[in-house]
């Protein structure tokens, strides 16, 4: 998500003139694999910079060995560059969790921007319906922070930086950024198969236990729903699903055994791909994925089933109802008349999408 959020802000620096050395450090090998399998966002990384993995690639003695040389080598080069004012370091809080880091970011914090993690924020409704499943807490303290971005200027954040008397960067919607759509534009028009004209979009998230869920298995039971109502009423579009990081994939391929001669297809394209030909864009439970569609003039679906707990949290609606066209609870008869509906509109996804630019305020800093 991290990533995702910075390279459109980056890729529109680019077409703003930036064009000092970019270099990107992962924090873990499943995130690696995760960027390098989306092959949109692995391609746009690669064109900003170079990409690092900070932390040993396994447990093995030699990979230890090895990353702890790589890491004479880079670590004091970076510290040399931020205390000289040479290098600017953004990241996302994460950084504050290691004692080595602390002290890197610590060197000249006039060289350090930390910028919030999700790129549609949390609004409040969405950070008390998310500790049900985990604490989303800032994981950094305010105080040791000079130079802060959020996405949205009403976040959770975003308040909190304000009730400490400091006015945070406002970026906006990164997806938005005319740097991010050129990119798109560029490489959207031979990813798809000549006969998907027009597709479903699935955003998976995990398979496991979740407390918003009345039981273990509702997820599942979810995606074959909407996948059964998609393939009755969908008039044979193909249904495109795109896992996340956390997503089992051999759960995922044991799901879509039994649907071994319908169109279905495992993707890892970017989402803003999807949403390009997608009749709407559909997750189960609520993903920041659905906020960079419907920014982008998409429709958006959340088929979900909540407990009541939950829905007593969102007053019966989705966490985010800013960003979800349609949101059904259980009823798997109004989504099959959805889709019907849908299926049947002459024109979709065909407004302009109100173009950005990363703010002055941020690109004084990164080039200053």
């Amino acid at each position: 998500m991290s990533a995702d959020a910075i390279v459109p802000v980056l890729l529109d620096g680019r077409r703003q003139g930036f064009t000092d050395e970019i270099r990107f450090y992962v924090q873990s090998p499943k995130t690696m694999k995760a960027l390098k399998e989306n092959s949109i966002l692995w391609s746009a990384l690669n064109q900003l910079g170079d990409v690092l993995l900070a932390v040993p690639e396994s447990r093995q003695l030699g990979a230890i060995l090895r990353h702890r040389l790589f890491a004479l080598w880079w670590l004091p080069r970076l510290a040399l560059s931020v205390i000289f004012g040479q290098a600017k370091i953004i990241h996302f809080g994460q950084l504050y969790s290691s004692a080595v880091y602390r002290i890197l970011v610590s060197l000249r914090k006039s060289s350090v921007m930390v910028v919030e993690g999700a790129f549609a924020g949390f609004s409040e409704t969405q950070t008390t319906f998310a500790k049900l499943k985990v604490d989303r807490s800032s994981t950094f303290d305010l105080s040791r922070v000079k130079n802060i971005a959020v996405f949205e200027g009403d976040s959770e954040l975003a308040k909190k930086v304000r009730h400490r008397g400091r006015t945070p960067i406002v970026i906006g919607k990164p997806h938005n950024l005319s740097g991010w759509i050129d990119f798109l534009d560029e490489r959207c028009a031979d990813v798809f198969p000549e006969d998907h004209k027009e597709i479903f979009s699935i955003i998976l998230g995990t398979f496991g236990k979740l407390d918003f869920f009345p039981a273990e298995n509702t997820a599942e039971k979810l995606l074959t729903q909407t996948i059964d109502i998609l393939l009755e009423r969908g008039q044979g579009r193909p249904i495109y699903i795109k896992p996340h990081v956390i997503t089992d994939r051999d759960e995922l391929e044991r799901i879509l055994s039994k649907y071994a001669d319908a169109p279905i297809l495992i993707t890892d394209l970017h989402p803003s791909i999807l949403a390009k030909r997608a009749v709407f864009t559909l997750a189960n439970y609520y993903s920041t994925v659905l906020s960079t569609v419907h920014g982008n003039n998409g429709i958006t679906v959340e088929y979900t089933h909540y407990s009541e707990k939950a829905l007593q949290l969102s007053n019966g609606r989705s966490m985010r109802d800013d960003s979800v066209t349609h949101f059904i609870q259980n009823d798997p008869e109004a989504l099959r008349v959805l889709v019907s509906q849908l299926c049947s509109k002459a024109d979709k996804n065909c407004a302009d999408i109100e173009r950005g630019s990363t703010p002055d305020e941020l690109m004084r800093w990164i080039v200053g």
